[in-house]
């Protein structure tokens, strides 16, 4: 998947409000995978 620098940060965004419903292997995967 490709992402332009706003996706990111829209995305970056949308996980750093809800970080507290992730664990922390939820979290990880979702950076590895996504950002």
């Amino acid at each position: 998947m490709d992402f332009t620098p706003s996706d990111i940060k829209l995305i970056r965004n949308l996980f750093k409000g809800r970080e507290d419903r992730f664990t922390h292997k939820e979290a990880w995967l979702i950076q590895v995978l996504y950002l």
